[in-house]
């Protein structure tokens, strides 16, 4: 789910929102589908009223699914979906709410929840394997720790808060080894700005965006031997909360994300391996947020147009872009991720502003 911005701020805002779980939960439900390739399905649990439901966040390889559901109470749980129709409900052990980043091919998933302490709650970061074991993932010196994905290597990559809410970035190998990263050029010392890491490559190259000192956005590229190349789409604006947010990569090398011009307007970008960006939006298009994009440059992510309604877009590697709605009554479809065999999956909206999952 792509918030109107990725700052830090709007990041934490809605994981405090979130995170507020207290069970944890392990069942099976059914599939339900209404149209030939399309399913829509949600976690057992999952509430029914506005701003709960069921959200996917990532398909891997195989077609697993992974993301999170807020219940009746409004506490969120994390889930993953079988390429069958299993879905097996989540909270990540110690933490009292999950909700889920990303997954890898071998279904190894990350996330946070919240840790009780007697200051108040914070965020840590889980590893769950596939058998259901759970590690914590928490940077050195870190007062919260949020991870944004998991490579087919077991490697680690994200963004934490240090004891002055300073966002740095972090890598974790497998042996649980921490490397701070932070962008060079990045302001340092300002509460809840920094470098933030928004997704890892299976090589361990990294990619993210940081603040500057105007507190403009840029875009970065870390490769696996420690070269920094930071990068702007070429209408991106210089005002406050501005700039490029490079959101994914994939096994290219290609980028994707999305860049806000000083009018306050939302495009998408691909940015190829050789830095080269092609900029994109949909016609009529306030919003558009490119969220992922496959090894055959099919590009997915969610668009508004000038009366806020919210669609799902696709672009192929040709450039063209389409629009689409899933094919049940609803009130904003919001894709979140493709894998290489094209399959999509996201959230819809229905009329009570309660969310579905759904997979096409």
């Amino acid at each position: 789910m792509a918030p109107s911005s990725r700052s830090g701020k709007a990041i934490r805002s809605r994981l405090f929102h979130l995170l507020v779980a207290v069970a944890v939960l392990s069942c099976i439900a059914p599939v339900s589908a209404q149209t030939p390739g399309f399913t829509s399905f949600d976690a057992p649990h999952a509430g029914t009223r506005a701003n709960q439901g069921t959200i996917p966040v990532k398909i891997n390889a195989s077609g697993v699914i992974t993301g999170y559901y807020v219940d009746s109470g409004n506490s969120a749980h994390g889930f993953v979906r079988t390429t069958g129709g299993a879905i097996t409900e989540f909270d990540a052990t110690g933490l009292s709410g999950t909700v889920v980043s990303g997954i890898n091919r071998w279904g190894q998933i990350v996330g946070t929840g919240l840790h009780a302490t007697s200051h108040g709650n914070t965020v840590h970061g889980f590893l769950r394997f596939p058998d259901g074991r759970f590690i914590l993932v928490n940077a050195p010196a870190a007062s919260e720790t949020l991870p944004a994905g998991v490579n087919d290597g077991g490697e680690v990559g994200g963004w934490y808060l240090d004891l002055g809410n300073v966002a740095h970035s972090f890598l974790r190998d497998t042996k649980g080894n921490y490397t701070v990263v932070d962008d060079p050029d990045a302001v340092t010392g300002k509460p809840n700005d920094g470098t933030f890491i928004t997704a890892i490559h299976n090589s361990g190259t990294v990619v993210g965006f940081y603040d500057d000192s105007a507190n403009a956005v840029h875009g970065f590229v870390l490769n696996q031997f420690g070269t920094y190349t930071n990068f702007d789409a070429p209408d991106a604006g210089n005002c406050a909360s501005c700039g490029t947010f490079p959101l994914a990569i994939n096994e290219l090398g290609e980028v994707t994300g999305y860049y806000r011009d000083n009018s306050f307007v939302t495009h998408g970008f691909l940015r190829d391996n050789l830095g080269t960006i092609t900029e994109f939006s949909m016609s009529d298009g306030f919003e558009t947020l490119p969220e992922s994009t496959n090894n055959f440059e099919e590009t997915v992510g969610q668009w508004t147009n000038s009366l806020h309604i919210g669609r799902g877009f696709t672009r192929n590697a040709s450039g063209a872009l389409s629009s689409f709605s899933v094919p049940v009554r609803n009130v904003a479809t919001l894709p979140t991720d493709i894998n290489d065999s094209g399959r999509i999956t996201g959230f819809y909206i229905d009329d009570n502003a309660a969310n579905h999952g759904f997979l096409q």
